[in-house]
């Protein structure tokens, strides 16, 4: 389980020599459409339609384009033991999965300043979780 604030390995460098190394910045996890569905029920059936043909329509562009179309997910914040994605920062950003990940060690830095980031990364936990995007696997 990765946390805020561990340094973890994850891809390579930019110029594909070495590890690159980087710190998590938040945990999420991925909520289908089943299960947003099922906490915001839609009451209004015109509105419902209007937005599964729009589900549709994206996945026939994707498929037409030979993207892929097995699972429409939004990644949102999560608790570490729930995650099954992490935000890493580096010179650069990233969302990566856990299992692609190798923990190295917790940031060197004093526990105040580590309680105050992971604080922070909890408070993206409780925030409006509409913001979030909708994806394609």
């Amino acid at each position: 389980m990765l946390k805020v604030c561990d340094c973890v390995y994850y891809g390579l460098d930019g110029f594909g020599r070495k590890r690159q190394s980087w710190r998590v910045t938040q945990c999420y996890r991925k909520q289908t459409v089943q299960e947003f569905d099922e906490l915001y029920p839609m009451d209004c059936e015109p509105i419902r339609e209007f937005i599964e043909l729009d589900r549709l329509k994206s996945k026939y562009s994707r498929m037409e384009q030979g993207l892929p179309t097995n699972e429409f997910f939004r990644l949102i914040p999560c608790l570490p033991e729930e995650a099954t994605h992490v935000e890493l920062t580096s010179v650069g950003a990233a969302i990566a999965p856990i299992e692609e990940c190798e923990f190295i060690e917790v940031v060197p830095w004093s526990q105040e300043l580590i309680e105050s980031h992971q604080s922070s990364a909890a408070n993206r936990i409780a925030n409006d979780l509409n913001y979030y995007e909708w994806k394609w696997a």
